[in-house]
């Protein structure tokens, strides 16, 4: 039987239901020795972003939002980076080693720029390296970021932007 919400939320629970599947999958991998060993999933979870979260064996977590298609003008964008700071500063607060992921079935230009971001992020030592080597696009999209989580100056979108897969 159809919950409600209609087909596109039918689609979304799909989806979400399809990424925590492969995670599932692998709780009856063989133990791995860099503690990416999977111990727990867990769907729907009271957390910031509560989508999905994976447990590893080292005390890792993992929270992935899924979603089939993302615009920067949604709702949906501005509640994902909303989620993703509170996220964040709950696993920072209580010391916990974290990763944030988005997981897009269908990608765009724009958030084929936010992986370009993410990545440019990772390889960067602080926040005005990372802005000096963003094109005009990609800066836009971190003012974007930087609206959605109402940040003062780029260091925090910048170290969020770091913790995303």
């Amino acid at each position: 039987m159809s919950e409600s919400g209609g087909t596109t939320t039918q689609s979304g629970i799909y989806y979400q239901n399809s990424v925590s599947a492969l995670f599932l999958g692998r709780l009856v991998d063989p133990a791995r020795s860099n503690n990416q060993t999977i111990d727990r999933v867990r769907v729907e979870a009271p957390e910031a972003v509560d989508d999905i979260v994976v447990t590893y064996s080292n005390g890792d977590n993992e929270y992935i939002q899924a979603k089939e298609s993302l615009s920067l003008s949604s709702v949906p964008w501005k509640k994902l980076w909303f989620s993703f700071k509170d996220q964040a500063a709950q696993c920072m607060k209580n010391g916990k080693s974290y990763s944030l992921t988005l997981a897009i079935s269908n990608t765009s230009v724009a958030i084929q720029s936010l992986k370009e971001l993410c990545e440019r992020a990772k390889g960067k030592d602080d926040p005005d390296e990372w802005w000096e080597s963003l094109n005009t696009k990609h800066q836009d999209i971190v003012k974007n970021i930087g609206n959605c989580i109402k940040a003062e100056s780029n260091t925090l979108t910048f170290t969020l932007l770091k913790a995303v897969e």
